[in-house]
């Protein structure tokens, strides 16, 4: 149970809560996805697989910053 002086305050800052850790994933989507887009001459060059790439490097920066993904 909690107490507060202002249950909507409360709230507020609750859902602000969850709201920033759900939006987590696709922040790190998103940097991913900048990561590869700057590395893509390099991949073609290699041949390196989009998807697999995708994956490595989403797995290694949740890794870096001790998230876990759903």
């Amino acid at each position: 149970m909690i107490e507060s002086r202002s249950a909507d305050n409360l709230a507020h800052h609750v859902r602000a809560a969850i709201q920033d850790e759900i939006s987590i994933e696709d922040r790190l989507n998103d940097e991913v996805r900048e990561i590869l887009t700057k590395h893509a001459d390099e991949m073609r060059r290699t041949g390196a697989q989009y998807q697999e790439m995708y994956k490595k490097v989403k797995g290694e920066l949740a890794r870096q910053r001790k998230l876990i993904l759903r």
